[in-house]
Parts: C-alpha cells; structure tokens; sequence
C-alpha cells in the first residue's frame, strides 16, 4: 500500500518516469497481480506520451490473458484516443467475442467504448444506438448523455441534440447546450438568456458538469 501511495504522489507531481520504477518494483514483488502493475505500467507510459510503448504493453495483456474482455476494451479505447481507429477496431470485435460472464455494467462499457469508435468513424446513427444499447445493459451510461447530445451538435443535428439534452437529468448540462444551440442558430438574445439561466444555477448541487457553468458565465461577458 506505501509503495502505491507513493505512485499517486509522484503521478499527481508529473514524475511519471518514477511512478513506472515504482510499479516495476511491484511487479517483481507481488506478481500474484501481475496483470494490475502491467496494466497501471502501460497507462502510465500513455500519459508520459510514450504512446506506442503503452499501447504495446496493453497488447502483450491481451495476448497473456485472451479471454478476458477488459485488456480488450482498454486497447481498444487507449488505441482510438491516440488515432489508430483501425487498431481500436479490431480490439472491440475480439472484445465481443469474450463472455462478459452476466456482468451487465461491463457489457455497458463495451458499447460505450463502440459509441466512441463509430463517433470518431463519423458513423453518428450507429454511435446513437451503442450509446443507446450501453444505457440498457448500464443505467449509469445516463450520466455520460452529454457526449450524445454535443456529438449530435457538432453534426448539426440540433432537434435530435435538445432531444436528448431534454434527457438529462443534470439541468446545468442541459440548460447550457440549449443556449449553446440558440446561439450557434443565430438566435442571439436567446442564447444569452440561456447563458444567464447556467449562471444563476448552483453548480455545487451537481457531481458533474461544473465547466457548462463556468463557460456560460464566460459566455455572458463574450457571447462569441
């Protein structure tokens, strides 16, 4: 427990180069949990910006362990944030060969990982439905409902955008895309009244979502 301590010290400090050292040491003297260290070693390596060694690391887990699904959603997701959207494919379809053994949360992530893939593939009604089938399987998803209606903003989508910012059930989220959509249509005069809504909220009421507050007070004294 000291030497894992230790590691969130020197994570939180930016030594990333001494985080690895320590979890090295972990992995030579506990290597009952050998797949934790080497799957903390490989992150670590990703956050350093050492990419291609992180990514390496999570496919020698996926090679050591086959069966278990979450080496696989992890390259998968690690490999779509750095662009390799082929790689991160082809880790999500041998994802969705493993038995998620009833886990229904961890069925739930699988397909939110698949939303970000098809998002970032530019495929937005397939997107809509993993994030759809994710919420199923994990009602939890709900929370991360913002990332369905801002993808759906970006594409220009905005009916279906407040369709779903209509769902959520954070109103600070909710209120601002709103104003974000008025002010993006042109709609001046109502986004600003948006604005002013986000602003006259108390953020500390919710988990989450804080930045749609801070930005709609930015956005009140620079509408643009």
């Amino acid at each position: 427990q000291v030497r894992l301590d230790l590691k969130e010290i020197l994570v939180w400090k930016r030594r990333l180069p001494e985080a690895i050292e320590v979890m090295e040491v972990l992995l030579r003297t506990h290597p009952e949990q050998s797949a934790i260290w080497r799957t903390e070693i490989a992150m670590l390596h990703i956050v350093s910006e050492d990419v291609e060694t992180g990514l390496a690391g999570l496919e020698a887990l996926t090679r050591d362990y086959p069966d278990q699904i979450a080496p696989w959603l992890l390259l998968a997701d690690e490999a779509r944030i750095a662009g390799y959207l082929d790689r991160s494919q082809a880790a999500l379809d041998r994802a969705q060969k493993c038995d998620a053994h009833g886990d229904e949360g961890l069925v739930g992530f699988l397909n939110y990982v698949r939303f970000h893939l098809l998002r970032d593939l530019g495929q937005i009604d397939e997107a809509l439905a993993a994030w759809e089938e994710a919420l199923t399987h994990d009602p939890e998803q709900a929370e991360t409902i913002r990332e369905v209606y801002s993808m759906l903003t970006d594409a220009g989508r905005y009916d279906e955008a407040l369709s779903y910012a209509a769902r959520d059930e954070n109103r600070i989220q909710a209120a601002y895309q709103r104003a974000l959509i008025a002010s993006l249509q042109g709609r001046t005069e109502e986004a600003r009244q948006g604005w002013q809504e986000v602003a006259e909220m108390d953020p500390d009421e919710y988990e989450y979502g804080h930045d749609a507050w801070v930005e709609a007070v930015l956005r009140l004294g620079d509408p643009d």
